[in-house]
């Protein structure tokens, strides 16, 4: 097991980069912990995330992951997703647990954005105890839908969320 704790990783862009994450679990990165960190990042990736879970070639998937007791937010430019995971069809991202943490100023005025969104390839994970909220203004430019939890998965299942 490897645990992070009480670290800051501050993800600064000069422009919108469409890929970068902060953090990537990638080809079975399971059983890590990030605890009491500070994690800023400003992907603006449909298909990417400040954290991001993503495809694995062998083994297990991206699993058995916790993010715990963190504050998760932009820097500087607000990304579409704070938390993404988007699978692989033989190798889910699984048993992973979300908890406790502090998920703000992630809504993008200008694009659908999510402070947790689990795709494909994704299953049996527990999403608890998180606080989802602004604390400045957000002004729309269009018709756009903000989502604090979005679980769009048709193959995984035993999910627990409660915030």
């Amino acid at each position: 097991m490897r645990l992070v704790q009480q670290l800051t990783l501050p993800f600064q862009i000069q422009t919108q980069v469409l890929q970068p994450q902060t953090i990537t679990f990638i080809n079975t990165a399971a059983n890590n912990i990030v605890k009491y960190s500070n994690i800023k990042g400003s992907s603006i990736n449909t298909s990417g995330g400040v954290i991001f879970f993503s495809s694995a070639t062998a083994g297990v998937g991206n699993s058995t992951n916790t993010i715990d007791h963190c504050n998760l937010t932009n820097a500087g430019t607000r990304p579409y997703n704070i938390i993404y995971s988007s699978g692989s069809a033989s190798f889910s991202n699984s048993n992973n647990t979300i908890s406790n943490n502090n998920i703000y100023n992630f809504i993008n005025a200008g694009a659908t954005s999510y402070g947790i969104n689990i795709g494909a390839n994704s299953t049996i994970w527990s999403i608890t105890g998180n606080s989802f909220y602004e604390n400045t203004s957000i002004a729309p430019t269009g018709a756009f839908s903000y989502y604090n939890i979005n679980i769009n998965n048709t193959t995984g299942n035993n999910f627990t969320s409660n915030g």
